[in-house]
C-alpha cells in the first residue's frame, strides 16, 4: 500500500508493524496521531518511540489508509458469486487430495447448570444463525469450482438428547459418546449442515451445550464468537436489560469476495517479501530415530505443564524485558528447534488468528493462518539477542502475512511443512450477562474431551506445539504424526524445550548454541 515514492523511516514502519501485531488500534485524526490499546499493552519505550516518530507514522498511516480506501472491505453487493477464501482452497484441495471426508473438528462441550429456557435457547440459536452466514454456508461445485452457497435459512437446529435418567457412570459415557458422534457424524459439503449443536440433558438443572463446526467455515476464535453471541442473545431473550450482542460488520461471504478482488495489487505489495522467504531455508525435524515408528494413520499427544510459579517467573522475564509472555515462549520454541535439529537458521511457522482488519473482529469464519518465521542466531548471540531479531521478524511476518496465498499457489514445499507455535489465549469466561441473581442465571463451564480428529489427521507436517495460556499454568500438547515419530523422541523434545526455558530465565546473556541438551536428544 505504500508505494515506492512515499520515503517513511523504518523505524516508523517497523513500530507501526510492532503495535499492530500487538494489537494496538493507530490511526490519523486531522492530523494527530489516535491510538487505543488493552492497558499494559506498549512499554514506556513504545510510547516515547510513538512520540519521537508521531510525524512520520501520521504520514505513513495517511497514505496507507488512503490506499486502502480504494479497496476497502464492506459488504458485498447482491447475487454476487461467493469465491472460496485462500484459507478454504488449501483446506478443499487438501481434503480432496488425502479423500477426506468432512468432519466437525472445530468442537466444544460447555456444561449449563442452571434453571433453562429450552425454547428461548432455541430462539436465541436461530438467532445466531441468522447474524452469521457462515454458519449456513455450503460447499457446491460450479462447473467443477468450488463456491460458497449461503442458504437463506439454516439446517443446524438445536437437537436434544435426554440422559438425566441414566446412572451416573454410564451418563459419564454417554455424554462423551455423543460429543464424538456430533463431530464424527457423516454429512456432505454440498447438503450440509456444516455446523451442529446439540444440548444433552444431564440433570434438570445440569445441561451439556455441544458445538461442532466444519473447519471450512470456522476457527476457534469463530467458536468463541458463536458460544458468546448465543448467550448473550440468550440472556437478552429473558431480560430485555441485557446488553445487545456485537455488531457483525462483515460477513465471511462479503471477506471472501473482498480478498480475490484485491489479490493482485495484494500479491504486488508483498511478493517480495514471500520470495525471501522462500529463499531461506525449511526447519524440517530430523527423521524417525526410534526403534519403531507406529504406522498407523493419526496423531499422537506428548503433553506437559508449566505450572502456576514457572509462569509467574516466566511472565515477569518477558515484561522486563518489554515483551509478551507468547513472545517469550516462542523465542525459546524457537530456540529449541533449531538445536534439536542441528540448525542455525531456518523457517518456522506461527499461527495467527487472521484478524488483524477490525471489521471482522466479531465475524464467524475460518481466518487463523500460518505465519513464516525466519528464525536464526549467529554464533555468540545471547538469548537476548535472540528475542530481539525474533521480534522484528514476527513483526515483518505479521505485516506480510500470507493468509494461505503461497499454499493454495503454490506446489507444497518443505516451508509448509515446518513445525508449528500456535499460541492459544485464555478463553473468555462464558456467562449469562445480567442474570446474576436472578433464578435464571447459568454457570458456565468448558468441559475437556478427547477430539477424535487427531486419530484421523493425516497431514504431512512436523510436529506442532499448540500452547494453552490458561489463569494458573501453561498447557502444553505437542502434535506429532505417528507415521514419522516415536513418543521417546517427542518426550526428549519437549524435556530439551524445557530445558532452554529454564536456561533462558536463568541465564539470558547465555548464548543460544550454548545451551545443553541430552546428548540423545536427536
Amino acid at each position: 500500500m505504500v508505494g515506492a515514492s512515499h520515503d517513511f523511516s523504518q523505524d516508523a514502519v517497523s513500530i507501526v508493524a510492532a503495535l499492530r501485531a500487538k494489537g494496538v488500534r493507530l490511526w490519523s485524526e486531522n492530523g494527530e496521531l489516535r491510538y487505543r490499546a488493552r492497558r499494559g499493552a506498549m512499554t514506556p519505550d513504545e510510547l516515547l518511540s510513538l512520540r519521537d516518530q508521531r510525524k512520520q507514522i501520521v504520514a505513513l498511516l495517511d497514505v496507507t489508509d488512503q490506499s486502502a480506501a480504494c479497496t476497502a472491505l464492506r459488504p458485498r453487493p447482491p447475487n454476487v458469486p461467493v469465491p472460496l477464501t485462500r484459507t478454504q482452497t488449501v483446506f478443499w484441495d487438501s481434503g480432496r487430495r488425502m479423500q477426506r471426508t468432512p468432519i466437525r473438528q472445530i468442537a466444544s462441550a460447555t456444561r449449563l447448570c442452571g434453571r433453562l429456557h429450552l425454547g428461548a435457547l432455541r430462539a436465541s440459536l436461530t438467532e445466531v444463525l441468522r447474524r452469521h452466514e457462515a454458519l449456513r454456508a455450503r460447499i457446491v461445485e460450479v462447473d467443477g469450482v468450488p463456491v460458497q452457497d449461503i442458504a437463506e435459512s439454516s439446517l443446524c437446529d438445536l437437537r436434544t438428547v435426554d440422559l438425566s435418567a441414566l446412572p451416573a457412570l454410564q451418563r459419564e459415557q454417554e455424554m462423551k459418546t455423543a460429543i464424538r458422534s456430533l463431530i464424527l457424524e457423516p454429512f456432505r459439503f454440498d447438503i450440509g449442515p456444516l455446523a451442529a449443536v446439540q444440548l444433552v440433558k444431564l440433570r434438570d438443572e445440569e445441561h451439556l451445550l455441544i458445538v461442532a463446526l466444519e473447519h471450512m467455515i470456522s476457527d476457534a476464535y469463530s467458536l468463541n464468537v458463536l458460544l458468546r453471541d448465543l448467550l448473550a442473545v440468550y440472556a437478552r431473550s429473558l431480560d430485555q436489560r441485557a446488553p445487545a450482542p456485537l455488531p457483525v460488520a462483515i460477513q465471511h461471504a462479503d471477506y471472501a469476495v473482498w480478498q480475490r478482488l484485491t489479490e493482485e495489487s495484494w500479491v504486488a505489495e508483498h511478493q517480495g517479501h514471500w520470495q525471501r522467504v522462500l529463499d531461506y531455508p525449511a526447519v524440517r525435524f530430523p527423521g524417525p530415530h526410534d526403534a519403531a515408528i507406529n504406522c498407523l494413520p493419526g496423531w499422537e499427544i506428548e503433553s506437559t505443564l508449566i505450572r502456576s510459579d514457572q509462569k509467574l517467573a516466566l511472565r515477569n522475564w518477558c515484561q522486563s524485558r518489554g515483551t509478551t509472555l507468547a513472545m517469550g515462549v516462542l523465542t525459546a520454541y524457537s530456540a529449541a528447534v533449531l538445536r534439536w535439529c542441528g540448525v542455525h537458521k531456518g523457517v518456522l511457522r506461527c499461527v495467527t488468528d487472521g484478524r488483524a482488519l477490525p471489521e471482522v473482529q466479531n465475524t464467524i469464519g475460518v481466518f487463523a493462518a500460518p505465519m513464516y518465521l525466519r528464525a536464526a542466531h549467529v554464533e555468540g548471540d545471547s538469548f537476548l539477542d535472540f528475542l530481539g531479531h525474533l521480534t522484528w521478524e514476527y513483526c515483518e511476518a505479521y505485516r506480510h502475512a500470507d493468509l494461505y496465498y503461497l499454499q493454495s499457489t503454490l506446489p507444497r514445499s518443505e516451508h509448509m511443512r515446518t513445525p508449528i507455535f500456535n499460541w492459544i489465549p485464555e478463553e473468555p469466561k462464558l456467562e449469562s450477562p445480567l442474570l446474576r441473581g436472578s433464578p435464571d442465571v447459568l454457570a458456565c463451564s468448558s468441559v475437556e474431551f478427547d477430539n477424535p480428529l487427531y486419530e484421523l489427521f493425516a497431514m504431512d507436517s512436523d510436529p506442532i506445539l499448540l500452547l494453552y495460556d490458561r489463569s494458573d499454568d501453561l498447557f502444553m500438547e505437542l502434535l506429532y504424526p505417528r507415521s514419522r515419530f516415536g513418543a521417546a523422541s517427542m518426550q526428549r523434545f519437549v524435556h530439551s524445550l524445557l530445558l532452554v526455558i529454564n536456561s533462558m530465565l536463568e541465564r539470558p546473556e547465555q548464548a543460544v548454541a550454548g545451551v545443553g541438551l541430552p546428548a540423545d536428544h536427536c
